[in-house]
């Protein structure tokens, strides 16, 4: 798949375009294996990549959003106020009805649990 994103162009621009990022994700798991393998001394062949997802840093962002009421897309400095709050466990109820995000309540897959 990389060397087929690698060759491939659209007509008239010389550079890559931002759905060829599979190139960069396809390089981030090599080297994540690679690091696995060496760091570990793990005897997997492969990598479970139906497992790395970004499930929680987008929840985490939806929290730290949310704590904003209507105001919900902070600047570096609201965000850190946010993030200290958060943890130091204050505003544990401050989720705004008025709030742009909702609270993630589907439950977790019966897969992810195994362990």
């Amino acid at each position: 798949m990389s060397d087929t994103m690698c060759t491939m162009r659209v007509k008239g621009k010389p550079f890559l375009m931002p759905f060829q990022a599979i190139i960069q994700a396809n390089n981030a798991l090599k080297l994540l294996f690679n690091d696995l393998k060496d760091n570990f001394a793990l005897n997997y062949s492969n990598i479970l990549t139906y497992r790395l997802n970004q499930n929680v840093l987008e929840h985490f962002f939806g929290q730290m959003r949310s704590k904003g009421a209507l105001y919900d897309h902070p600047d570096a400095l609201d965000l850190r106020y946010r993030l200290r709050n958060f943890i130091l466990g204050r505003n544990e109820d401050s989720m705004s009805e008025e709030a742009n995000v909702e609270e993630d309540d589907t439950p977790d897959s019966p897969i992810n649990n195994i362990g």
